[in-house]
């Protein structure tokens, strides 16, 4: 069964190693997971499977980012870079902040296939109308923008 669970600092050997499944040239570095870690740990979601031991493998990581989302403010969206700082992440206003903005998803290349993200999917959509944010992605930093769904009280 996953599990899905927030990302703290004593993951990062996990964390790193699902990252081995994107190509070199598109990998986070340990420092990016950490910035991420420090300025929204709220949003740093892993999924987790017990292995034949017992003991807790990651399989998936998924970051995600508050930010002030208007429609009319479209093209700031279209660098994946500008949006996330590099993927180091914006300092934050929680205050204004009106949306999560999917930074970067992962599943560890042997076990794709298990529905991780829908399993995580539910879980963000939880999160974000509990701290009363619209939920906007753009998955695995790809420039495609999804739909906002209404907040929710």
């Amino acid at each position: 069964m996953i599990s899905i669970r927030l990302a703290t600092a004593l993951d990062l050997p996990g964390i790193m190693q699902v990252e081995q499944s994107w190509p070199e040239t598109s990998r986070a570095s340990e420092d990016k997971f950490i910035a991420r870690l420090a300025c929204f740990p709220q949003g740093f979601f892993l999924a987790c499977l017990q292995d034949e031991s017992g003991a807790e493998k990651i399989v998936a990581t998924l970051t995600s980012m508050p930010l002030h989302y208007q429609a009319s403010m479209m093209d700031d969206f279209k660098r994946w870079d500008d949006v996330t700082n590099k993927g180091y992440l914006h300092p934050v206003n929680l205050a204004s902040c009106n949306a999560l903005y999917i930074v970067s998803g992962v599943i560890d290349q042997d076990y794709r296939g298990l529905n991780i993200f829908w399993s995580g999917g539910d879980r963000r959509s939880r999160i974000s109308s509990r701290i009363r944010y619209g939920l906007c992605a753009s998955w695995c930093g790809y420039s495609r923008l999804s739909k906002v769904l209404p907040t929710t009280r």
